[in-house]
């Protein structure tokens, strides 16, 4: 019984491979016999090519939740170079008319190719984030352009336009001299990639922290004139890591706004300042981490369109150094109680001008202070009581050491050391000058004469330093000594939400200053801000704007101790303007330097900046002045 159903199972069986075999027979049949001409052109004029889908680059975010850069959808064009020259023939010179505007020629296009003949499988990308009225002359014309691809590909969103650019910085094809560099590390030769700012530095890094994220990738098949047929699979791309800021949004608008509008304001037809303002910085610190919270440098620049910017590499004006005015009269003050060549209730006489033997240089206020004491210097900023140290310090080191205890304070306050930063590839900069004796000589061939070292006491001759440096000097004065490295990444976060990368404050340097002498000080800046007391010298240097329109926060007023700069750059040419300042003056949080070039005087540029930056920071920008995406 058992034998008879298994050979009826077994006949089944036989039954059914055998019409199974019969029907696969009959297809095989029917592809060679039938259809065999139809799959041997098709294999023979078709051919599969990978396509590469841009992995969007990681947000840049501020620290308040801001999304200052994103990527968004846009219309690319590549080419798919046709193996027959006929067809490249029709195609290139179409081709280039229709890309012009994007910097394409025919010459840009052969070379290209030729680049890329290793390569000929994989499409040339040509031109990025074209318009839709390209797209429509692309499609009117495709039986014309063979091996002509148009793809929806990830580019960046600049949703604020310049603000923080540069910071953010912008990217561009890969440079000749780094070619060999990105292709060792697995770059594509047409590849986008960061040129200067954050997204070079963030590049080709460690991909924990890289904005680049991992490319993804469509394998499609192509007729003989490399036109799409169908897409065979797809590999889909990983986007890159998003980076948070320390720049709080609302602070970086309130910079770079109240820079435009001094500009624009000091840019009038008043003949007696023949320069107008032409370049322009503010850097804003977090005086107890090193954060950079706001960073504004004019002119400013498209990040998408970086390329026309003419003076991009050296146009990052904080990293640039300048002849500082008064602003360098704090530390001179620091000077001069640390070496006991002036006590702290002792009295200088300011007639308008200081005279030694035949050298006799003016005060700013020609007809006199009066009487004051050191603090009350720095509040008035008399240039008497400046050059009177000077000259003290000359009488009891001599004409080069004297300069050289100048340039002894100057290094001890960290003027001397390099600042590393975060952001800053790609950038030129200039650290400045310190003044020593031999640094005079290097650039005057000769020691400093009296003359020349009361210049220095004040801001002038060889002391040039970069607004960086200057929010880093002011930042140590008000935290008693600590000097923290500036940097402007808080965090990375990966794809999932994941924090790969945060960043702690670092201590650099911690300078042991003398409390009493830093009290005095920044009693001084302190009185800067402030209107003139009874039986005092005068107002402080920046009194209008801080007295009646006084910094809030909680309907209280903020202290604010301050110092204003104007810097001489030669006879005839409109001062440079600066102001540094700190606050609150008991508990400072935030320091702040300021420079507009041919300002003027630090009153008339400097201390509006650094105000409305003030303002912004404890009290926030009003509502009409927010910037939306």
């Amino acid at each position: 019984m058992e034998k008879d159903f298994f050979e009826k199972r077994v006949n089944h069986i036989s039954v059914a491979v055998f019409f199974l075999a019969i029907v696969l027979v009959s297809r095989l049949g029917y592809v060679q016999l039938v259809k065999g001409n139809y799959y041997l052109v098709r294999a023979e004029s078709n051919s599969s090519r990978k396509m590469v889908i841009d992995a969007p680059r990681g947000d840049i975010e501020s620290s308040d939740g801001v999304t200052l850069v994103s990527s968004r959808p846009a219309y690319v064009v590549s080419y798919l170079v046709p193996p027959e020259e006929a067809q490249r023939e029709q195609a290139i010179p179409i081709l280039a008319t229709i890309l012009a505007e994007y910097g394409v020629s025919e010459e840009s296009i052969r070379q290209a190719i030729v680049d890329n003949v290793w390569r000929r499988y994989q499409p040339i990308r040509l031109a990025v984030d074209v318009s839709d009225e390209t797209v429509f002359q692309i499609d009117e014309r495709r039986m014309d352009l063979p091996g002509v691809v148009v793809e929806r590909q990830a580019v960046r969103d600049y949703r604020y336009g310049n603000l923080a650019c540069y910071l953010i910085g912008g990217l561009g094809a890969i440079t000749p001299n780094k070619q060999e560099e990105y292709e060792a590390a697995g770059y594509r030769s047409d590849a986008t990639v960061g040129i200067f700012g954050l997204e070079n530095a963030f590049e080709n890094v460690d991909p924990a922290l890289s904005l680049r994220g991992q490319d993804g990738y469509r394998l499609v098949e192509v007729d003989n004139y490399q036109r799409l047929v169908a897409a065979v699979s797809e590999t889909p791309p990983v986007a890159g890591n998003k980076m948070v800021l320390t720049i709080d949004s609302e602070l970086q608008i309130a910079a770079e706004q109240a820079i435009l509008d001094i500009v624009e304001k000091l840019n009038d037809k008043d003949a007696r300042y023949k320069q107008k303002p032409n370049k322009a910085a503010a850097v804003v610190l977090n005086v107890k981490t090193g954060e950079i919270l706001a960073w504004a440098s004019y002119p400013e620049f498209d990040p998408g369109n970086w390329a026309k910017s003419s003076n991009l590499w050296t146009s990052n004006i904080p990293l640039n150094a300048y002849p500082v005015g008064s602003t360098f009269k704090p530390l001179m003050s620091l000077l001069a109680l640390t070496e006991g060549i002036v006590t702290p209730t002792e009295k200088f006489y300011c007639p308008g001008y200081y005279q030694v033997g035949n050298t006799k240089k003016y005060c700013a206020n020609r007809s006199g202070h009066g009487h004051l004491t050191l603090e009350e210097g720095i509040k008035v900023s008399c240039n008497v009581v400046y050059y009177d140290i000077a000259q003290r310090l000359v009488s009891k080191y001599g004409r080069a050491e004297a300069m050289d205890k100048i340039g002894d304070m100057v290094k001890l306050l960290q003027f001397g050391s390099e600042i590393p930063l975060d952001f800053a590839t790609g950038y030129l900069r200039a650290p400045g000058i310190i003044p020593t004796s031999e640094n005079f000589r290097r650039v005057y061939n000769y020691t400093p004469y009296p003359g020349e070292v009361w210049d220095v006491a004040i801001g002038q001759g060889i002391v040039e330093f970069t607004p960086l440096q200057m929010a880093a000097y002011t930042s140590l004065l008000a935290n008693g000594g600590y000097h923290y490295q500036p940097h402007v990444v808080q965090k990375i976060v990966d794809p999932s939400g994941n924090v790969s990368f945060q960043v702690e404050p670092k201590l650099l340097a911690e300078v042991d200053l003398d409390p009493a002498a830093l009290g005095i000080v920044r009693n001084g800046m302190h009185e800067v801000t402030l209107p003139a007391r009874p039986g005092g010298p005068g107002n402080g240097s920046a009194y209008y704007l801080f007295t009646y329109d006084p910094v809030m926060r909680d309907g209280q007023k903020v202290e604010v101790a301050a110092k204003t700069g104007s810097a001489e750059v030669g006879p005839g040419i409109s001062p440079h303007s600066w102001f540094i300042g700190y606050a609150p003056f008991d508990d400072p949080e935030i320091a702040v330097a300021v420079f507009v070039g041919h300002g003027r005087w630090g009153a008339t540029a400097g201390v509006p900046v650094g105000h409305a930056i003030m303002k912004a920071y404890f009290e926030g920008l009003p509502e009409v002045e927010t910037v939306s995406p």
